[in-house]
């Protein structure tokens, strides 16, 4: 009877010690777990921190320097603009059968035609009226050709009765401009020119910028943008 009482016991601290090992090796595991997560922790933390320190990087190298010189923005032109109310029907001829022809061409600040401008002209009619003259249709537009070129068939416009000299109202539309510009187109040696009150208020060497030039296919205009002789433009 002790013999067996003994060999229980002894089965007993054997059992014992074998869970005690096992609990040993599980903390060990958990242990173990732990300290590879907080190693994770920790890298994964420091892979961060050297995001930030390269992102910094970054915007301190992109960053521009505000006392170096900036070179200018490279111009753009507006646009693209679409054809949608812009054909006229009339097109260029003023007044159908009209005797006179006016006639130029566009040219930019280098000097360059502008080979796809929109010239515009309104105008009295032969009896001075500025609308339901006889021959009607005061107004007239024309694309320019690839050279730049443009032409009306109109007819001498008349003394309007404001005191300004017969002339052609001349509105230009052409790519790299935000507004239309407006100017005036006069005839050589006509007697009103010395007292039209617009052409009073124009500097005698600019003058010559809104006088139509005779040749033999009427009246030459040419119309510069800007640069040398460019033409008088006025504010509307």
């Amino acid at each position: 009877m002790t013999d067996r009482t003994n060999d229980a016991g002894q089965a007993d601290r054997a059992d014992q010690a074998e869970h005690a090992d096992q609990v040993d090796r599980t903390d060990r595991a958990d242990r173990a777990d732990h300290s590879g997560e907080a190693r994770d922790r920790t890298t994964g933390q420091a892979e961060r921190s050297g995001s930030a320190r390269d992102r910094t990087a970054d915007q301190a190298v992109q960053e521009p320097d505000a006392t170096a010189e900036q070179a200018l923005t490279p111009a753009q032109t507006v646009g693209p603009f679409y054809g949608f109310a812009l054909p006229y029907a009339g097109g260029p001829v003023v007044v159908e059968g009209g005797d006179l022809r006016v006639h130029g061409t566009v040219f930019d600040g280098a000097g360059d035609p502008v080979p796809d401008a929109l010239v515009e002209v309104l105008q009295a009619d032969a009896e001075g009226r500025l609308g339901g003259g006889p021959h009607g249709g005061l107004f007239g537009r024309c694309s320019t050709a690839p050279e730049g070129r443009f032409a009306f068939t109109t007819v001498l416009p008349g003394e309007a009765g404001d005191g300004c000299a017969p002339h052609l109202a001349v509105i230009v539309h052409a790519r790299g401009l935000l507004l239309h510009l407006h100017t005036r187109l006069y005839f050589p040696d006509h007697a009103r020119n010395v007292s039209d009150p617009v052409l009073a208020k124009v500097p005698d060497e600019r003058r010559h910028t809104l006088i139509a030039v005779p040749d033999e296919d009427g009246f030459r205009f040419d119309i510069r943008l800007q640069g040398e002789h460019e033409t008088v433009f006025f504010d509307v």
